[in-house]
């Protein structure tokens, strides 16, 4: 059927040229948010080390909070930055992976590369990711440049070229492993199609071997080294438990643009399982044996994964996995556009449902952000008097750190001094802070500290649904009355 992509070179860089500013208007968008617990954790993790070695090596810096790539554009940040500064090599990773997806699609035909482009520019995870700074955006993009130079070097002829190639995998793998390790889901997924590769190439035992060896040697053995210097000692951050249906439903709701609600993410489900299908079939009829990759990469190494019985799941644990879910949607479309006037009508439907659901997604994001803190404190500082005033949490691991980091930004600097609840004096502080992730979680108009002084909520701000927590600001009551005494008057 005639395609407006397939006319002339400007035909394809006329749109990508626009979606790439599209990623770019909505990644800057969901930069304004304010730092979150985790970034906070990690910019920590900078400001203790006292050089590039020990973010990987040291004795306090082995933490699965320390993804060492980022830390360490952390750590060459200038101390005092603003937060935005903080992610920039977040957003440039995150700009450039839509722009290498595309060109992984446009190895299949310009629609790919128009779908593709068009997904990756517009998903809900991935502008998150690409909006923080923590590991994830930087691991998307070297688990993309690890499957394009795998790629290229194992369907190349024998070239000085293909000896790039072999060498941009090697360092694309290092970099993986150092930004996340969720990379593994990518590295496993290489490693296995690579074996099945060589077995079906054609190839000598002798020289499927020396291919192997060559591929992965150098990756597997800095990863050994990884391990024996940090994974070995790390130590979890922990979190809530939560339900492994729930977060693969919500990663799957929210990652093709839907409502997380439970019908919605059955649906996304059911698509996904469809156009996992649709996509392996079709890989299967093709000679480089892609299939092999995207099953272990989607499926296979995140099974391996949930059968280890992870303490902690988030859906974050799975981007790596559902980033080439994408990629091979992108694939599924293009496939349709090009079959029938019919399949180009579903297939831009389909691509505009996602897109438009996954913008619509990041816009309510941008309005909640991860968290208004610094408005909180902003909203203390202005109703205290000039002499300051003293400030508790409802949980002081979380609380304490982002007073820590965001009262720095206070304007008017007034003296506020934060107290730990086993530190409180007898009266108590003069404001307490007290954050929310769940709305489903009672939220009191009154509630009490260590020392039974009671507090009084004053003002609410909100956060966005799944962007984070929701701040509340309660002032102490002028007359206390104990918690107990008060329960035996009434």
């Amino acid at each position: 059927m005639p395609s407006i992509l397939s006319r002339s070179p400007v035909s394809i860089l006329v749109p990508l040229a626009g979606i790439l500013s599209l990623a770019a208007v909505l990644r800057l968008g969901a930069m304004r948010a304010e730092f979150w617990l985790d970034e906070i954790w990690s910019w920590e993790f900078s400001r203790a080390a006292a050089s590039p070695w020990e973010i990987v090596a040291g004795a306090e810096q082995h933490h699965d909070n320390n993804h060492k790539l980022n830390t360490l554009f952390l750590w060459l940040y200038p101390s005092g930055a603003s937060w935005q500064t903080y992610r920039l090599h977040s957003l440039a990773a995150g700009l450039a992976s839509v722009a290498l997806a595309a060109l992984l699609g446009l190895r299949r035909g310009r629609a790919e590369a128009i779908f593709v482009s068009l997904l990756f520019a517009t998903n809900y995870w991935l502008v998150l990711c690409s909006a923080e700074a923590r590991g994830y955006a930087l691991a998307v993009l070297f688990a993309l440049a690890a499957f394009s130079t795998l790629q290229g070097y194992l369907t190349a002829v024998p070239s000085a070229g293909r000896r790039i190639q072999l060498v941009l995998f090697w360092c694309s793998a290092i970099l993986g492993f150092l930004a996340h390790l969720t990379f593994l889901h990518c590295y496993l997924a290489l490693g296995l199609w690579s074996v099945y590769w060589g077995a079906r190439s054609g190839l000598s035992r002798r020289d499927e071997i020396r291919q192997l060896l060559a591929c992965h040697l150098v990756p597997c053995l800095f990863f050994l080294v990884l391990f024996w210097v940090d994974i070995r000692s790390m130590k979890l951050g922990g979190g809530p438990t939560q339900p492994t249906s729930l977060v693969l439903g919500r990663l799957l709701g929210l990652g093709l643009g839907v409502s997380p609600s439970s019908a919605a993410r059955m649906a996304a489900t059911i698509f996904a399982a469809l156009t996992l299908a649709i996509g392996l079939r079709q890989l299967a009829r093709e000679n480089q044996r892609l299939g092999v990759f995207f099953a272990a990469a989607i499926v296979g190494s995140p099974a391996l994964f949930l059968l280890g019985k992870p303490a902690y799941l988030f859906e974050r644990y799975f981007l790596i996995s559902f980033v080439f879910f994408l990629l091979l949607l992108g694939f599924v479309l293009g496939a349709m556009w090009r079959r029938s006037r019919a399949g180009a009508c579903t297939a831009a439907v389909i691509a505009l449902a996602v897109a438009g659901g996954g913008t619509a997604q990041v816009l309510t994001f941008e309005r909640g952000g991860r968290g208004h803190v610094l408005d909180a404190l902003a909203y203390i500082e202005r109703r205290s008097p000039s002499e300051g005033a003293t400030v508790c949490g409802d949980f002081d691991f979380r609380v304490a750190k982002c007073y820590r980091f965001h009262s720095a930004y206070l304007r008017t600097k007034k003296h506020l001094v934060y107290c730990e609840q086993e530190a409180l004096p007898p009266r108590g502080a003069d404001w307490l802070l007290a954050h929310r992730s769940d709305p489903g979680y009672p939220l009191h108009d009154e509630i009490f500290d260590v020392r039974d002084n009671a507090y009084r909520r004053v003002e609410d701000f909100p956060a966005a649904e799944f962007g984070g927590w929701s701040w509340h600001v309660y002032r102490k009551r002028e007359t206390t009355v104990g918690r107990d005494a008060r329960r035996s008057a009434e």
